[in-house]
């Protein structure tokens, strides 16, 4: 390793600067011979008037041909030279297209350049100064733009079988993606917007039944219906699979139509869920979650905010150092719980309470505005009639004429109670 600077203060999202050297590196002692070089630059302030610094990661290995090296950014490609597919077996192609796309947003560039079977360049550039103005904050990447059809992964070692499955979903009208083994399924799921996975339960590296168990067990992932698929159709195999956490267990030969009907049914089951959730003031907060994980994650961000529920100046940024995760990471996960963006969220969050103080009767319509943290009764009414299509006060006299179904007091009291 080399380096002209002894410290450097860069303003960047240091877990997105780890993501790319920590892809940069793999793929370099992947691909070396004998050595991998790291060296680390200052280019010179008259030739780069926007400061930046650079950070070059190089070997020594098989090299990428130049026809192929305008791809090697691109999702899910793979060089196809023989050596490349000997070295990199169990590669996704998702990690060099994850780096380029989080030093874009850095306002960064990263480049390559190879000779095969001499060297290979990987070059990351980015400004170690911030632009006046601009905010440097952890990105959300998403590889696919694809916001309408729902995401389906799918994992499964038979090729045959894999394609079967891809090709029928792709024309039941949804989004596609695949993966051999659990491990590769596990990269997939950290930067593509996955929301089930389809699995089979015997495969190489990692097992169905284990790579359940980690989405499961994972904030980032428990919020994802798994469906597994085996040979097995003995009921101590089913039993092993439900206790793994997986949502559905089907046993192969299978006919399509049911998986297609589980399918629907568990995406239509989360969707009617959230639904409910945001149209129903005082609906539980149980009613948007399906597994503990999930229930602890949104009871604690609604404690959060409950306790500082007149406060308009809470943030996304405070919000997600009180729940001790990246802004990224948080944003993903509240919005595939809970169909918001933290922001919404936390307005919904106040929305809810506030709902909760009107049914009190201890405040008029102004004060419960107010005391939710809204800094004027009109915003506070435009934001509640967008929310449960109902004025303040056309809600105040639906639930007191009992048109919003039973509500439990006890619940809305021992809420309000909380924050007196």
């Amino acid at each position: 390793m080399s380096t002209e600077v002894n410290q450097l203060h860069i303003n960047a999202d240091a877990e997105a600067l780890q993501k790319i050297i920590s892809n940069l590196l793999i793929n370099a002692f992947k691909f070396a011979k004998s050595f991998v070089e790291i060296k680390i630059s200052l280019p010179d302030l008259k030739d780069d008037p926007q400061k930046t610094v650079s950070v070059s990661v190089s070997d020594d290995g098989v090299g990428i041909p130049q026809a192929e090296l305008q791809h090697v950014f691109t999702p899910f490609f793979k060089v196809s030279s023989p050596e490349h597919k000997i070295k990199n077996i169990g590669g996704t192609g998702i990690g060099l297209s994850l780096a380029k796309a989080l030093a874009e947003k850095h306002e960064g560039e990263l480049n390559v350049e190879s000779k095969p079977g001499t060297q290979t360049v990987f070059m990351l550039t980015i400004p170690y100064e911030q632009r006046p103005g601009s905010a440097i904050q952890e990105p959300d990447v998403e590889l696919v733009d694809d916001t309408v059809r729902p995401g389906i992964l799918i994992v499964e070692d038979d090729l045959n079988m894999l394609d079967f499955i891809v090709t029928n979903f792709k024309g039941e009208g949804y989004h596609t993606f695949s993966a051999a083994n659990g491990a590769e399924a596990l990269k997939i799921l950290e930067v593509q917007p996955v929301e089930l996975v389809l699995s089979d339960v015997m495969m190489p590296e990692m097992d169905g039944m284990t790579l359940c168990k980690k989405i499961k067990n994972s904030i980032d992932f428990s919020h994802i219906p798994v469906i597994l698929l085996t040979a097995k159709g003995n009921s101590d195999a089913e039993l092993q699979g439900i206790e793994s956490g997986a949502d559905a267990y089907v046993v192969k030969p299978f006919k399509w139509k049911h998986i297609t009907a589980l399918v629907k049914n568990l995406l239509e089951t989360r969707s009617r869920l959230k639904e409910k959730f945001n149209q129903q003031p005082l609906a539980d907060i149980a009613t948007i979650t399906t597994n503990t994980h999930d229930k602890k994650f949104i009871e604690t961000i609604t404690s959060i905010v409950e306790e500082r529920i007149d406060d308009y100046r809470l943030s996304v940024e405070e919000l997600s150092k009180e729940m001790a995760m990246s802004r990224s990471t948080l944003h993903k996960k509240v919005k595939a719980v809970t169909g918001h963006v933290p922001n919404e969220f936390i307005r919904l969050i106040r929305l809810r309470m506030a709902a909760k103080l009107l049914i009190s009767g201890e405040y008029n319509i102004s004060e419960v505005g107010y005391k939710t943290g809204f800094n004027s009764p009109s915003y506070f009414t435009r934001c509640f009639i967008q929310q449960f299509k109902l004025t303040p006060s056309e809600f105040l006299e639906k639930h007191q004429n009992g048109d919003l179904g039973k509500v439990d007091e006890l619940l809305v009291n021992d809420s309000i109670n909380k924050k007196k």
